[in-house]
């Protein structure tokens, strides 16, 4: 494992933050509104990534979610160790790699069968599922 540079998480004014347009990822919406839902149910608890100039690399859909939320100021990560390709690189296997895995239905099982739901959790998240996995599992 290489030495990466220790980090601090920063407090920043969200109009300081610049979305980076080639982002691969869009936020919808509902996809927008369900986020903000979750920050305001769990907190804001995975920082945005930005680079040395502000230009966010992950978490484009909690800052929009963060200004639905009229949030002044957001946690926040500065990579300043990336080069410019390496920020392209990092932006698009943060959206690219989670295509690689698989919902496991167990989690979801044992929640609809459990009395503590939390206000009804799954519902809350069924933004996440597709179309398709979610008609699958209606089926079942």
């Amino acid at each position: 494992m290489t030495n990466a540079p220790m980090r601090k998480l920063r407090y920043v004014q969200t109009t300081e933050l610049k979305p980076d347009p080639r982002n691969p990822r869009t936020h919808g919406r509902a996809q927008t509104q369900a986020i903000a839902k979750s920050i305001k149910a769990f907190g804001f608890t995975a920082p945005i990534l930005v680079d040395k100039g502000g230009r966010v690399l992950a978490g484009h859909g909690r800052l929009e979610a963060a200004k639905l939320l009229e949030l002044e100021q957001v946690p926040v990560i500065y990579l300043e160790n990336l080069t410019e390709a390496q920020a392209r690189a990092y932006m698009l296997a943060d959206n690219k790699l989670t295509d690689r895995s698989s919902w496991d239905d167990e989690p979801d099982l044992l929640a609809r069968r459990s009395s503590d739901s939390c206000d009804n959790w799954i519902a809350f998240f069924q933004c996440r599922l597709s179309p398709k996995s979610r008609s699958n599992r209606m089926a079942r």
